[in-house]
């Protein structure tokens, strides 16, 4: 009972707000940061779909699945980099050929 009272009676004391209205206007850094994270972000992607177009060309995929893919890859470039790494790069089939070979 004297929690409830003491917490009535602070109420106002402990759920101040703060002012808002502060500065918050867009910085120039704010933009240049926005900016890099963009280019970094396109690059990033930009690679992807280069990876997954090349595979696709050197196994001879149809041009419409061609499409297909680099836009599910565009959507999703950090799940296929790990996927093309560890399964689906030409370079790692070309080795384990040139192992069976030998």
């Amino acid at each position: 009972m004297i929690l409830e009272l003491f917490a009535l009676k602070n109420y106002k004391t402990l759920e101040q707000f703060k002012d808002a209205s502060g500065n918050t206007a867009i910085t120039t850094e704010m933009i240049v940061y926005i900016v890099i994270i963009l280019i970094v972000s396109l690059i990033y992607t930009a690679g992807a779909i280069s990876l997954s177009w090349n595979y696709n060309n050197y196994i001879g995929t149809s041009s419409g699945m061609k499409i297909f893919y680099a836009i599910l890859v565009f959507i999703a470039p950090s799940i296929y980099y790990p996927i093309y790494g560890l399964v689906l790069s030409p370079v790692k089939s070309l080795r384990v050929a040139n192992a069976k070979r030998i």
